[in-house]
């Protein structure tokens, strides 16, 4: 399994209802015309920049968003946040920490 595919099943026994989605075409697309609590944005996308894909999730709902990625740089986290990421986690995730990252910000909103 990838590890797309282990978070998809860690949070859907978890009982998250789960759009997995693993470009940013899709994504957006989705982002238009469903709605969701949460997004998490791996930025190791393979068609677009995952910076570019936060800038246009931001302004298009006010949805939060946690980042991933492998990553760990401070100037990376900074421009994350600066394109309105609501958390930032650096690959390897800890299942249990996402999932508590993810009651945190649909708590919050």
């Amino acid at each position: 399994e990838t590890a797309s595919e282990l978070i998809v099943k860690y949070l859907t026994g978890c009982g998250f209802d789960i759009t997995p989605v693993f470009t940013a075409t899709d994504g957006i697309s989705h982002i238009r015309h469903d709605d969701f609590d949460i997004v998490l944005l791996d930025m190791n996308l393979p068609d677009f920049n995952g910076f570019e894909v936060l800038k246009s999730i931001q302004a298009r709902l006010p949805v939060p968003v946690i980042v991933t990625s492998a990553y760990s740089d401070t100037r990376s986290k900074l421009t994350a946040f600066k394109y309105g990421a609501d958390d930032y986690m650096v690959k390897p995730l800890d299942m249990d920490e996402l999932e508590a990252r993810i009651w945190v910000q649909l708590k919050r909103n």
